[in-house]
């Protein structure tokens, strides 16, 4: 009987459990309470494990781009590069701390994660001393800046550089139309640990027009050394020359001098001419040019397309402010599928002679539009002379650089000759014309020239309010309702459960 009875109790108990979860077992402790324990533990339990995940994650570097078409991934060719590379480079981003720019972190991820590459973070206001080792005397490093560095090299990046804008005439302000960010920042790590120093001979004596600060600085961070050199003093260039630097002179050059820089091109040697158009007759410099198979006329290149035309200050229109096309050439492959764009004043057009020397070779790389027009300005009046398209100009394209290879020599001697000296001048164009003249040198010299990256567009896809109203609406939605909404439905939940 007891046996019967205790085997009735037992059977009872299961069902209460069953039924209503709060007959004790072994130990005396409910069930939900053990329940509640276990869940509770599952609970530290998962969140200790995505701690320790997201710590390893970040240790190991581990990235991986979800966004559309991979924004921040970069192309093969960077991908080949970084994964050669020849020696260790650090990259410095000079962020102030708690105000780093999120998109370049991004783009950066995809750097960290090869073993040669570094990236360290350095607060321009804290370590003030650590920016004035790369900054150059009259020059200044901006926040936001960075610094490539691998052994002894260096190359600073400046924003503007990562970046192309254009001024909405609706806002009034600048808005970034692509970000150039891979590009700019592959080639300075090919440059700091592939690159080589050149010896490149500014040639003076005959009044030429300087090269600016800026200019010198832009060369200095390519790791090309600036010298000048008056060709009226010597008999031969020097023999450590990488290549002559030529600019407008204001007065023709003497026999002697253009014999000597021609003897130097005819044995292999490397120049880059910025000839720009004025009145001075250069019958010395001429025939030394036409030797390479080109020639320069005395007029002056204006444009009729407003679509080629720079707007200056005040948002006028210039016609002697170009914009060329672009050739296909070593030189222009950064710049002929990008939105970068060259800005040219006071150009002369250039001509390839009918009858030129065996073994050269002539590329046009910057043309003017079909609509461009030629005006003799040697004796212009304003008062009866106009500046306006007239049906007797002659039109355009007109050639205004040529990329000259001659053969004859051993090695090739290269020359670029450009009718005008604006391209010395990045004020208009956020740096184009300075990148294309050290791309003019990196192939003339034939070092390492930029490789083409494309720009990554910006696609603004942000959410745009047209009242605050909409703007409160949303924030109290989002702060107050939807939350409240959860916290209620997870009460009745709760209540619900608890009167079973």
């Amino acid at each position: 009987m007891d046996n019967e009875t205790n085997n009735t109790n037992d059977i009872n108990n299961e069902n209460d459990i069953n039924n209503n979860n709060t007959t004790p077992r072994s130990g005396g402790k409910p069930l939900r309470l053990k329940l509640g324990t276990f869940s509770t533990i599952m609970v530290i339990f998962a969140v200790a494990i995505t701690i320790v995940v997201n710590m390893v994650v970040e240790n190991l570097d581990l990235f991986y781009d979800l966004t559309p078409d991979q924004f921040f991934s970069i192309s093969d060719t960077s991908n080949q590069i970084l994964a050669e590379l020849p020696a260790d480079v650090t990259i410095y981003t000079l962020f102030r701390t708690g105000q780093e720019i999120a998109i370049y972190q991004q783009f950066l991820q995809s750097y960290r994660v090869f073993p040669r590459v570094n990236v360290v973070n350095i607060d321009p206001f804290v370590h003030v001393d650590f920016v004035a080792r790369y900054t150059q005397p009259g020059q200044t490093i901006p926040v936001n800046s960075m610094i490539v560095e691998s052994g002894d090299r260096h190359r600073v990046i400046l924003p503007h550089e990562m970046r192309t804008t254009r001024f909405d005439i609706f806002t009034l302000s600048e808005v970034v139309e692509t970000i150039t960010f891979e590009s700019v920042m592959t080639n300075a790590i090919r440059q700091v640990t592939m690159g080589f120093d050149n010896i490149i001979y500014f040639v003076t004596g005959h009044d030429e027009v300087p090269i600016s600060a800026a200019y010198q600085q832009e060369f200095a961070d390519w790791h090309f050394e600036l010298r000048d050199l008056n060709i009226t003093m010597i008999d031969r260039i020097p023999d450590d020359a990488s290549a002559l630097f030529i600019t407008t002179p204001m007065r023709d050059w003497s026999e002697m001098a253009a014999q000597v820089v021609q003897d130097y091109l005819m044995g292999g040697g490397k120049a880059v001419f910025f000839i720009d158009f004025n009145n001075v007759d250069y019958p010395n410099l001429r025939r030394l040019v036409n030797y390479f198979g080109i020639d320069f006329a005395d007029n002056a290149i204006l444009e009729s397309d407003t679509n080629f035309l720079v707007p200056l200050q005040g948002g006028q229109l210039n016609p002697f402010a170009i914009i060329p096309l672009y050739g296909e050439h070593t030189i222009t492959n950064e710049f002929v599928h990008s939105d970068f764009r060259a800005m040219l004043i006071n150009a002369r057009p250039l001509m390839q002679l009918p009858v030129a020397r065996q073994n050269l070779t002539i590329e046009p790389i910057l043309i003017s539009s079909p609509n461009s027009y030629l005006k003799d300005l040697h004796n212009f009046d304003p008062e009866t002379d106009t500046l306006n398209r007239e049906p007797d100009d002659t039109t355009g394209p007109f050639v205004i650089t040529f990329a000259i290879t001659d053969r004859n020599s051993s090695p090739n001697s290269r020359i670029v000759f450009t009718g005008t000296e604006a391209k010395l001048n990045d004020n208009f164009n956020n740096g184009t014309n300075s990148r294309m003249v050290l791309n003019m040198f990196s192939w003339a010299m034939d070092t390492l020239p930029n490789v083409w990256i494309e720009a990554t567009p910006v696609n603004d896809n942000n959410l745009t309010f047209t009242s605050a109203g909409q703007l409160y609406q949303i924030m109290i939605i989002s702060l107050f309702v939807i939350p409240g909404s959860i916290l209620v439905a997870g009460t009745g939940v709760w209540l619900r459960r608890r009167n079973k």
